[in-house]
């Protein structure tokens, strides 16, 4: 099998720091920048190339490139698909085609261990996040109950009616700046003071809710974060949904809530676009909940009430076809995860399980933008080309 000439310079200028990859880390955009030296590349030098870069990846000198985790699966995904087009051009020998075959599935296991080691490290990120900022809440919350403690104390003294002016502006004064301090507290709703505006979870409706265009997160061309949910409820129509295993076609995931005006405007076009995607992707609805109805949706008959709302929400907006794609998230733990702002949130995720593209917020064109986006992970084949006229035979 050939290998390019300057691919072996190109290793070693990596390996000493120096070269095409800055910083001496050899990366995806390094390798294509290499692949487009040349644009007369037999495929039997890609096949080539492909089992050489496999080789440096996952051979003993793989620590001593300086690549993260995260360069080292953009870079093996490259070269994988670089050796895939070698072989699916038919034009490689029947052994050298084993031979890159081979190494491929090599690379493929490879490639599987490390996107799922980066998976798990994600999720232990996240779960220290969340601790971290469970704890950050808590304290929070124990300053706003002394707070409180201290503004009832303050109100009781206010009580008194043979207060002189000057005590009474003072105990005012002071109490404004208690009440100021508690509301100002960076905690939910259900700590804030009496009479306080109630926010919905994680404070996701705001400006940027109606309108559309892409969101910073979960990145883009970025392992998407975990998602497994059981869609559709009611034991006989109950489907237990796992991302990491829909491998094969593009997911469209929503975020939604039933409060939300600009929510349920979307849902009849996610309907028709879900109608229109059967068999080319799948759709996920996720119904996000206010703080509120998370405390009473604990147990499983709260489940399953905040599942009939989100049926009827379905229903009543003309959107009945979603009711098998539905979802609940109770505890607010997926919303986190994804990192979600602003509802209604869309993350389209291509069938390698990346990030295609996002949305915060929907408008008219949004689903236009999804279809065109799906269309792109799913190029359609190249018609057969026809078959060759029988010896003899004669056009008419």
């Amino acid at each position: 099998m050939a290998t390019p000439p300057f691919v072996v310079p190109f290793l070693l200028a990596v390996g000493s720091g120096h070269g095409a990859s800055k910083k001496g880390r050899l990366t995806a955009e390094n390798i294509k920048s290499l692949v487009a030296f040349d644009h007369s590349l037999t495929d039997d030098v890609k096949g080539g190339m492909s089992m050489c870069f496999i080789e440096v990846f996952l051979g003993p000198q793989r620590d001593s490139l300086g690549m993260t985790v995260e360069e080292r699966i953009d870079a093996l995904r490259y070269v994988i698909q670089l050796g895939d087009e070698a072989v699916g051009s038919g034009r490689l020998q029947a052994s050298q085609a084993a031979l890159v075959r081979q190494e491929l599935q090599r690379g493929r296991t490879a490639l599987a261990e490390l996107e799922a080691g980066e998976r798990a490290a994600r999720r232990l990120e996240q779960n220290s996040a969340r601790a971290a900022a469970e704890a950050e809440r808590a304290a929070a919350m124990a300053r706003v109950e002394a707070l409180r403690s201290e503004l009832a104390a303050l109100e009781q003294l206010l009580a008194d009616s043979t207060l002189d002016a000057a005590t009474r502006a003072t105990l005012e004064g002071e109490s404004a700046r208690l009440r100021g301090e508690i509301e100002r507290a960076p905690i939910e709703s259900a700590a804030q003071p009496p009479g306080a505006s109630e926010t919905p979870a994680g404070s996701l409706e705001g400006p940027s809710a109606s309108r559309s265009g892409a969101t910073g997160s979960p990145s883009k061309g970025k392992l998407a974060p975990e998602l497994v949910v059981t869609l559709g409820g009611g034991a006989a129509e109950r489907i237990d949904f796992d991302l990491s295993k829909q491998g094969g076609r593009p997911v469209v995931i929503q975020f939604f809530a039933t409060w939300s005006g600009p929510c349920k405007a979307t849902l009849p076009m996610l309907a028709k676009l879900t109608d229109e995607l059967r068999g080319q992707a799948d759709v996920v609805l996720i119904r996000l909940m206010r703080k509120n109805e998370a405390s009473g949706a604990a147990g499983a008959s709260g489940q399953a009430s905040a599942m009939t709302t989100a049926k009827e929400t379905l229903v009543k907006s003309d959107a009945a076809a979603l009711v098998p794609r539905v979802a609940v998230d109770v505890d607010g733990s997926i919303a986190a995860r994804w990192e979600v702002k602003a509802v209604p949130a869309i993350f389209l995720v291509a069938s390698d399980g990346t990030v295609a593209q996002s949305w915060a917020g929907a408008g008219n064109d949004t689903y236009m933008e999804i279809r065109r986006a799906i269309d792109a992970l799913n190029p359609k084949p190249a018609p057969a080309p026809a078959a060759p006229a029988a010896p003899g035979s004669e056009v008419q």
